[in-house]
């Protein structure tokens, strides 16, 4: 197996190694924090706001960063 992807550049592994324990860690906050919120009496309508609200402010915060990337270098943000 390992010669099979030995053709792999490393930085394919160490992206897809990221992306995997980003992926967890995305899961295990969210358990614990769906968890938390029940514990504090807000219901799943509430929690589907709270979570469409983060999503929002991520996406506001995240697209203007990628195309600004495109025209400013790395070294410049």
């Amino acid at each position: 197996m390992t010669e099979k992807h030995s053709g792999m550049p490393k930085a394919v592994y160490f992206y897809l190694a990221a992306s995997f324990f980003m992926g967890l860690a995305n899961t295990v906050f969210d358990i614990v924090f769906n968890f938390y919120l029940a514990e504090r009496g807000i219901d799943e309508a509430d929690t589907g706001l709270i979570y469409a609200i983060a999503t929002g402010v991520m996406a506001v915060a995240v697209v203007p960063i990628l195309v600004i990337g495109r025209y400013v270098s790395q070294r410049r943000l």
